[in-house]
């Protein structure tokens, strides 16, 4: 079963690799995809600000549940993998990022987690907005937060991505190499 089945594609095709989550369980290839999804601190970096950090972590099967029903508030029914990668600015530790993928088996099982994380964050956060540009998910929710931080939650396709920016001017540019990530790799 393969981590990320965001973008459409040869439904023939994804079968016979478990992109539809039907295919042989391969956790070699889906923790690889959901690695591949995972922003790495070179494409974070924005030309004026240079940020580091560890590698991602990233969980599958029954290892990811726990995080993810403990992230989303769901029993997570479909889930297939979890990943997560926390950035740091180099010039300043107060300027981080932190990106969290949920993968799903099913786009409804996507949309389910979503929703049920958008209504958790909305519940616990100062106000909703839009991000300023296109950046191409099926469904973007921003959440403004005082102290100047910033967090959007993300679906395209059956990832749902969590993206907790400390400065609200990083945010724009992380949700847009994390839509970009998910795209290139499913």
């Amino acid at each position: 079963m393969t981590l990320l089945t965001a973008c459409g594609g040869d439904t023939e095709d994804a079968a016979k690799v478990g992109l539809d989550g039907v295919g042989k369980k391969d956790e070699s290839t889906g923790a690889h995809k959901l690695r591949s999804a995972m922003p790495t601190n070179k494409s974070v970096s924005n030309g004026l600000v240079s940020f580091g950090g560890e590698d991602a972590v990233v969980l599958e099967g029954d290892q990811a549940r726990q995080p993810c029903e403990e992230g989303t508030s769901t029993p997570c029914d479909g889930l297939v993998g979890v990943g997560r990668k926390l950035v740091v600015a180099k010039d300043a530790t107060d300027r981080q990022i932190e990106f969290t993928l949920y993968s799903f088996g099913a786009q409804e099982a996507a949309e389910a987690a979503s929703t049920a994380l958008v209504n958790r964050t909305f519940a616990r956060k100062d106000s909703v907005g839009d991000l300023p540009l296109e950046i191409g998910a099926d469904e973007t929710e921003v959440f403004n937060i005082s102290g100047g931080r910033a967090d959007v939650i993300l679906r395209v396709g059956n990832v749902v991505a969590y993206v907790s920016a400390a400065r609200k001017e990083d945010l724009s540019n992380a949700a847009k190499v994390q839509v970009d990530l998910i795209k290139k790799a499913a």
